[in-house]
């Protein structure tokens, strides 16, 4: 089955192996590093720069907004998460990348490295399929065990599950990824694929920029597996 690009939706976390408190009182030098890592390729005006307090450690953060709120940046004392919302145009993950690196050189001076931890990279994709909404479900019929479908499991209900979850492992470069793909529910769309790769602490992959590069490969990859491909 061949699909094309509709929408997409990205997020990045990555875990401190420890908490940086310091954080929690530096939010001004904080947003400062990220203003002037950001401002020569992506200038952010002062209105998208913003702190959070709060009696929690866990509540205290600050936040970068880009482009109208589409792409946010936060950094909490235990984690960093970048959020990109709406991604059209699949060129636009190039600025996407670039974003992500702009940040990783950021954190690179508010965060030292031997704090780093586990990063997920999750990627949710919207594709359409000329074939139609029908045909996706046959394609994702065909991957589940025909045995459970129709069965009764009790309190009335049947087992109609049209949802694909498959789960992998690299234990030598030390990632692993789960795939979901089902049936779109927005009408724009007739495939959903959600791809989360985990990066584990001392694996192949380090970088925000190696760790995007992989997940790119993977992505059509895994689809394949499923007898679609990209258009």
């Amino acid at each position: 089955m061949r699909v094309s690009h509709r929408t997409a939706r990205l997020t990045y976390q990555l875990a401190f192996g420890a908490p940086v408190f310091s954080l929690s009182r530096d939010a001004t030098a904080v947003l400062n590093t990220f203003h002037e890592t950001f401002a020569a390729r992506f200038p952010i005006p002062p209105k998208d720069l913003e702190a959070f307090g709060g009696n929690a450690m866990s509540d205290i953060r600050t936040r970068i907004r880009l482009f109208n709120g589409q792409v946010n940046l936060e950094l909490f004392v235990d984690r960093f998460f970048a959020t990109f919302e709406n991604i059209v145009d699949p060129k636009t993950f190039g600025i996407v990348e670039e974003c992500l690196e702009l940040a990783d050189q950021a954190l690179r001076k508010i965060v030292p490295d031997t704090l780093r931890r586990n990063a997920d990279y999750r990627r949710s994709t919207w594709f359409t399929n000329s074939e139609g909404l029908k045909a996706v479900g046959n394609l994702i019929d065909s991957h589940l065990n025909p045995r459970l479908l129709g069965q009764p499991i009790g309190l009335g209900l049947h087992h109609t599950s049209s949802v694909v979850v498959t789960r992998y492992e690299n234990t030598e470069e030390r990632w692993k990824a789960v795939a979901t793909i089902e049936k779109s529910e927005i009408p724009e769309a007739q495939l959903y694929f959600d791809l989360t790769v985990a990066f584990e602490e001392g694996g192949l992959y380090n970088s925000i920029k190696q760790r995007a590069d992989h997940v790119a490969i993977v992505l059509p990859e895994l689809l394949s597996r499923f007898g679609v491909t990209i258009a």
